[in-house]
């Protein structure tokens, strides 16, 4: 992004908000975080009809973004990596998001360690069904990479949706099982399936949805609906949907707001092979004239 351009952009943005883009060491960096701000104040603006110098935004100790314009709250939760900013919102449910970009993607060391010794990084990090997993597809780089971006995605999805963010500690307490191959609503949770172990593949598009199941403190959580999407080079996006109930904010403002705690996401609700809703491509032109910031 040319130098100008950013500044007006970053312009858009409260001094705080400014200042924390600006925290970011690389110019890429700089810029994804500043495209992630505003496309959070346009999806306020837009869902809610608030102008935007007057949305207000807020975030919990564990930083999870919301607003403070609604009672319950709007939460729409973005991240950024790779290619991409995501952003995934939710009227009813917690909602998080995770993006996670192939090594190939990413420059800096992570690209040039072999991906077992990449992968061994984070073994504390990952459940010991979710390690056996792992392991079982050594000698299949791009199936083993791609099972690695999902678990790491849906644990990153789940802390962000509930609101406790890094608080979540060791994230080998959230095991995820994930889809089978031929999208028939089935997990991989164990060694014993190690010859289904890759996650299915996804549509390249986006518009094929495929759900996991969660595993917390050895719990199966059949309150919570987590979602698994690829997008084009190799990207995969999780999105974590959960009952109000189980928001974590030390601080009480965010929950002190919800006034449905008693939601709670369709278990046999499925993501089908063909269905559910996919993420869409926009710029953040558009976005910005459909939030009033710019002429269309």
């Amino acid at each position: 992004m040319a130098g100008g351009l950013f500044q007006r952009h970053l312009a858009l943005l409260p001094p705080a908000e400014q200042q924390q883009v600006l925290e970011f060491l690389q110019p890429a960096d700089k810029y994804r975080a500043s495209c992630s701000r505003i496309m959070q104040r346009c999806a306020v603006s837009v869902a809610l009809g608030v102008p935007w110098p007057e949305v207000a935004l807020a975030r919990t100790k564990g930083r999870k973004p919301f607003t403070t314009n609604a009672k319950p709250p709007y939460a729409p939760n973005f991240n950024f990596n790779g290619r991409y900013v995501v952003l995934a919102a939710e009227p009813l449910a917690l909602v998080g998001v995770d993006v996670a970009a192939p090594r190939s993607a990413r420059p800096g060391p992570a690209a040039a360690r072999p991906l077992e010794q990449h992968l061994r990084i984070f073994r504390p990090q990952f459940a010991d069904s979710e390690w056996a997993l792992l392991e079982g597809l050594a000698g299949h780089a791009e199936r083993q990479e791609a099972a690695f971006q999902s678990l790491w995605s849906l644990k990153e999805a789940f802390i962000k949706a509930r609101g406790d963010g890094l608080g979540f500690s060791p994230l080998s307490r959230a095991a995820f099982e994930l889809p089978q191959p031929g999208g028939d609503g089935g997990h991989i949770g164990s060694a014993s399936q190690m010859q289904v172990a890759a996650p299915a593949a996804l549509d390249a598009s986006g518009g094929n949805v495929q759900s996991a199941a969660l595993l917390l403190d050895g719990v199966r959580q059949s309150r919570w609906r987590f979602e698994l999407h690829t997008l084009p080079a190799d990207h995969c996006v999780a999105v974590a949907l959960g009952p109000p109930a189980d928001a974590v904010d030390e601080i009480g403002v965010f929950k002190a707001t919800l006034g449905f705690a008693t939601y709670v996401p369709d278990p046999n609700d499925r993501p089908k092979a063909s269905g559910g809703p996919a993420f869409q491509t926009t710029s953040l032109r558009q976005l910005l004239v459909q939030a009033g910031m710019a002429e269309g």
